[in-house]
């Protein structure tokens, strides 16, 4: 147990210390997963298998008569990025060009820029930090948090937000691809 209250010293530990030791044997042994078998090339490799694993563990700690209170946590959570993110979609639409910032500091921000990072939460460090920090209903809160990760939300901020986008305005992204 000395090695578990050497990571629960650093904020986020349990994520972040296997992360890293996940990015050392990538680098140093590539093939490890390839060696071991299918599971463990799909834990080394793909995401797929150790997030399942790790929805069900975040979902096997939660008492089911905690529901109402995980709910109501996340939801809260939820509703409050989205809405400050609509907020900073307003205002940076009317700064902001529709195809972005092209030149200076700033070259690069573009109002989808600007929302998708109000908008997106790191789940796996939010499940972490809570994990070590907070309860068990707190941490139990990022299963409906992690609907905000991905590009349905985002799509709807931008559109409640009166934020259009135009074919020029991602061609920075069909230039990174040739």
């Amino acid at each position: 147990m000395k090695l578990k209250k050497t990571i629960d010293r650093i904020p986020g530990g349990l994520m972040l210390v296997p992360l890293l030791l996940g990015a050392c044997v990538h680098t140093f042994a590539p093939c490890a997963g390839k060696y071991f078998g299918s599971f463990t090339n799909g834990l080394i490799a793909g995401t797929v298998p150790i997030l399942a694993v790790w929805f069900f563990c975040m979902g096997a700690t939660i008492d089911l008569r905690a529901t109402g209170t995980v709910l109501r946590k996340s939801g809260t959570l939820l509703v409050t990025k989205m809405v400050v993110a609509w907020i900073a979609t307003i205002v940076a639409s009317h700064f902001i060009p529709v195809d972005g910032i092209k030149a200076g500091l700033f070259a690069g921000l573009s109002v989808l820029a600007i929302t998708t990072s109000m908008d997106m939460t790191n789940g796996g460090l939010y499940a972490a930090v809570t994990q070590q920090y907070g309860t068990k209903e707190e941490a139990g809160a990022f299963v409906l948090m992690s609907v905000e990760s991905g590009p349905l939300v985002s799509m709807i901020i931008l559109g409640a937000a009166g934020a259009r986008s135009s074919s020029r305005g991602f061609s920075s992204a069909r230039c990174c691809r040739s």
